[in-house]
């Protein structure tokens, strides 16, 4: 077919591939689609519109194939009827969830996590185009905070009875001997230092009851494990989840599709340490019972952290993250700058610089700031008006409002109450 093309063989081959593959109308964009194969990473995050806000339960819902999922994740959903439906119900919550603590996180920033909800927004991306398109410090948080909350959301259903997959689960005698290496299991039964040296006697140390004091009763109390939250089956269900996406690595050097899997690689560096996260902040919880101020016997259980807790060092995170880039193997990534610091496994990782945020644009779902209330200061942060308004100056609005004040009460049996204005400016960028 390219007989003229001599040493240009490979060059001329190459091209006479793409046209054939080129959709007409002569567009790059389908051959690259098609080299690369589907990737929709956030589709699934739109279960948030279908739970209700009040009972948190999936509404309207028939068919694990009538919800924005992957065709791999509407499988996972269909395994098992009513399982299907208690796990997708756990990721709906878990989405729902992340909506309300990116908001919190960002709502003083430029980008402030706007979430589009409603049913006029259904063909959105749950976060806008930006967070989609764009490899974002911002789309670096979303993804850690999504895979976190999925993670969490799935431990307590375990703990709470509401997954027939799993159940609660008890501190092992390894955590419980690290937490006090002396003290034993049960009431009646033999100590975990003796259950992990496989010894049949009682630890030498023991004190007659003479010499008993505070700090020896610390020594040798015992320990009962309690039912907690089953954070092993919640990382586990949040991985297998997160990983029935469909992403196909392609040999193809087109840009896109190199783009495509430095971003698969971004956003699983960043779900799994969003997964680590609450893994190691799950603590060993315990509970005094016996003698007021003896605390000879304990009960300890697993317990999760506050999902506020988890945004906040996610955000820390976000502040901190790693700018990255595809090494030149083109398998893993790589710090941008020789002289930057190699990211943890619970470091967020970024592609790209993220845009001001300052003007709106509706091809990436950005609403700007004008309108925005900020705060007068000369400290320079996010939420002061020189930051979010980008320059661009505030108007104030001064607002008079009438409250009851000086309250007393008269003899007999009634309250009577002052009048005070109270005045009040707020600040909003222009």
């Amino acid at each position: 077919m390219c007989v003229r093309c001599g040493p240009w063989l490979w060059w001329c081959s190459t091209f006479l591939l793409l046209m054939t593959s080129m959709p007409a109308g002569g567009s790059m964009e389908g051959a690259a689609v098609t080299a690369c194969g589907p990737y929709d990473s956030t589709r699934w995050w739109s279960l948030a519109r279908w739970i209700n806000i009040t009972t948190r339960e999936l509404t309207n819902v028939r068919h694990c194939q009538d919800l924005p999922m992957s065709a791999g994740q509407a499988s996972f959903c269909s395994d098992d009827a009513r399982l299907g439906f208690e796990r997708t119900r756990v990721m709906a919550r878990a989405s729902l969830a992340t909506t309300r603590e990116c908001a919190r996180q960002f709502a003083d920033r430029r980008w402030n996590c706007p979430s589009f909800l409603s049913a006029e927004h259904a063909n959105k991306p749950l976060f806008g185009e930006a967070v989609t398109r764009l490899h974002t410090r911002e789309a670096a948080f979303l993804h850690a905070l999504m895979a976190a909350s999925s993670t969490h959301e799935t431990a307590q259903a375990c703990s709470q009875g509401k997954l027939s997959s799993c159940g609660c689960s008890m501190p092992d005698q390894a955590e419980l001997s690290a937490l006090y290496p002396n003290t034993s299991s049960s009431s009646s039964g033999p100590s975990i230092h003796d259950v992990i040296t496989a010894s049949s006697q009682r630890p030498s140390s023991a004190v007659t009851s003479a010499m008993v004091t505070e700090r020896s009763l610390a020594k040798h109390k015992r320990v009962r494990p309690r039912c907690g939250d089953n954070i092993e089956y919640g990382v586990r269900a949040s991985r297998e989840f997160h990983r029935t996406i469909e992403v196909e690595q392609s040999d193809s050097s087109s840009p896109r599709c190199t783009a495509r899997f430095s971003r698969t690689l971004m956003d699983r560096h960043n779900e799994e340490a969003g997964r680590q996260i609450v893994k190691r902040n799950t603590k060993l919880r315990c509970r005094c019972l016996g003698i007021s101020n003896s605390c000879s016997t304990q009960v300890c259980w697993k317990q999760l952290p506050v999902f506020t807790k988890v945004g906040n060092l996610l955000m820390s995170r976000y502040r901190n993250a790693s700018l990255m880039k595809l090494d030149r193997h083109g398998t893993r990534l790589v710090v941008r700058h020789a002289l930057s610091r190699q990211p943890s496994s619970t470091d967020l990782v970024y592609l790209g610089e993220s845009p001001s945020f300052c003007s709106d644009n509706a091809g990436l779902d950005i609403v700007g700031t004008s309108g925005r209330e900020c705060r007068v200061s000369q400290d320079h942060t996010p939420d002061s008006c020189d930051v979010l308004c980008c320059d661009r100056g505030y108007r104030t609005v001064t607002d008079h409002t009438t409250t009851s004040c000086n309250c007393r009460f008269v003899f007999c049996c009634r309250v009577r109450c002052d009048q005070c204005e109270t005045v009040r400016r707020r600040h909003f960028c222009r």
